[in-house]
């Protein structure tokens, strides 16, 4: 089963999958705390504008460091150790997974009445019109957001896992365990706070498992955000 396929190419220490995890609880309340102080507003009660703005400045400095990280370590070639590089797969399956099961999360979290909210807190601005918070929410959602969670978790933290835990199944749910404390972390409502992050990182490191690289991890992600903006668009109509 390729689910059970261990990985045993990743060479950094469980330590260092650690520190990322918690890292991204970090750096991200960072961008909101920087955020508030630029916006001069209280965490009580902040606009959409500057929920978007530290979502913006977290992402971005998730990435960066990642960047500084993987270049220091591994050279140019940074991607591929962390198999994000070209794999030969069509995307399109794992495109129509990532909207599939986004849409099925989401109706089921509104069948059992317990998804109150279309998008998560930080991406609230999707909700208004389109303007330049909205523009910020969406680049977050689409791509900075894919991006840094999919290098952080199924990149760095998965394969660790796989390489030592003694049953890759461990791995998959040890990896979707942390993502969701993370987002517990860093949430308040229930629902985009662990609820639905469970189940969307259950099925990216699935994915990561079965096909053994990040991009269609990534393709499947990437289709999560999409489906932020078509929820929060739906509301407008």
């Amino acid at each position: 089963m390729r689910l059970q396929s261990r990985d045993t190419a990743a060479n950094w220490p469980l330590a260092s999958a650690l520190v990322f995890a918690a890292g991204d609880v970090v750096i991200s309340m960072a961008g909101q705390i920087i955020a508030l102080t630029l916006a001069g507003e209280s965490a009580a009660a902040p606009s959409v504008s500057t929920l978007a703005l530290g979502a913006l400045i977290g992402a971005m400095a998730l990435i960066i460091v990642l960047i500084l990280w993987g270049r220091r370590r591994y050279g140019a070639h940074w991607l591929d150790v962390l198999r994000a590089g070209p794999s030969g797969l069509n995307l399109f399956p794992y495109v129509l997974i990532g909207l599939g099961t986004a849409w099925a999360i989401d109706l089921g979290g509104r069948v059992l009445q317990i998804n109150t909210q279309a998008v998560p807190t930080v991406l609230v601005a999707l909700t208004g019109p389109v303007n330049l918070a909205w523009v910020v929410a969406a680049l977050v959602a689409v791509i900075l957001l894919p991006v840094a969670d999919t290098l952080i978790f199924q990149g760095i933290i998965y394969p660790v896992l796989s390489r030592d835990l003694p049953n890759n199944l461990l791995a998959i749910g040890g990896t979707t365990v942390l993502y969701a404390v993370a987002s517990l972390a860093l949430g308040i409502d229930p629902w985009f706070s662990l609820v639905q992050p469970l189940l969307m990182a259950l099925i990216l490191t699935a994915i990561r498992a079965y096909t053994g690289t990040l991009r269609p991890v990534l393709a499947a992600r990437v289709l999560f955000g999409v489906f932020f903006i078509f929820s929060a668009l739906l509301l407008k109509v």
